[in-house]
């Protein structure tokens, strides 16, 4: 599969809800009654990691970045389940690729190791600094603080009562006008009290990431709106998203703005 590149100008607006001093703020969204709304990460979790990239190599689909400062502790951030709930990405600040994110699937002291999409990273001046930040999830953000607030739980398994659920985009086949690719909602009956798929309705997904570039759909069956608050940080600079094409078919990529603003489509690149 090819990619093409879509590059979301940089933000220069001021928000009346951030904080004077920081890039951290908070948005509303409205989810009806009786209705599916969309949502898109409009802010995101906290920087964990920022350095300059000394080198970097390409080995495959892996790409190692060298770390000009390192001072990490091996496998921080890494994925394991039950003992390091998150996954991250690793986004380029600096570079030809500023803007580009790459999910981190290992590190030493001194090293990150990203999945690079198929895309060449090594090269001077392609990425020279990253942030590294963990990835929402689902559990992040709906906890369970807001049962009631932003999802209703569904106390049991049956078709009706399943209450609130959350659709994923389908961007990992081809085609046009695709289902979701997973569907979920909160069982909240005995012995349970986290997100589960409509596919397997045993297995804790409160893990299940939620790619930045993409949007979700939030699907209220109750007679009342839920109000979903996200705070986080406000990305600042260039993001580009990667949208894969086909030479044997048409493919719709499902996109949401990660901006907690309004975009024209000819501000997108």
């Amino acid at each position: 599969m090819k990619r093409i590149a879509l590059l979301l100008g940089i933000l220069a607006t001021a928000f009346d809800f951030c904080d004077a001093q920081s890039t951290v703020g908070y948005v509303k969204d409205t989810l009806s009654p009786t209705s599916d709304t969309i949502v898109t990460l409009k802010v995101h979790r906290a920087v964990e990691y920022s350095g300059a990239i000394s080198s970097v190599s390409d080995s495959g689909s892996s790409s190692t970045f060298n770390l000009s400062n390192g001072g990490l502790t091996a496998s921080q951030f890494v994925y394991v389940s039950g003992s390091q709930p998150k996954t991250y990405y690793a986004l380029v600040t600096a570079g030809t690729k500023a803007g580009s994110y790459f999910a981190v699937t290992a590190n030493t002291a001194s090293t990150l190791t990203v999945n690079n999409l198929g895309l060449a990273l090594s090269g001077s001046g392609v990425v020279t600094s990253v942030e590294i930040r963990p990835f929402s999830t689902l559990g992040s953000l709906f906890p369970v603080s807001d049962k009631n607030v932003s999802f209703v739980p569904s106390t049991g398994t049956g078709s009706l009562a399943r209450k609130t659920k959350i659709f994923l985009p389908n961007n990992v086949s081809d085609g046009v006008n695709k289902a979701a690719r997973a569907s979920y909602f909160y069982r909240d009956d005995s012995g349970y009290g986290y997100w589960v798929s409509e596919s397997s309705l045993a297995a804790n997904a409160n893990d299940t990431l939620l790619n930045p570039d993409e949007y979700i759909t939030v699907r209220n069956n109750g007679a009342a709106a839920l109000t979903l608050t996200q705070v986080g940080d406000v990305l600042g600079g260039a993001f580009t998203t990667y949208a894969g094409t086909s030479t044997t078919t048409a493919n719709d990529v499902l996109i949401g703005i990660p901006r907690p603003i309004d975009y024209k489509l000819s501000e997108l690149g």
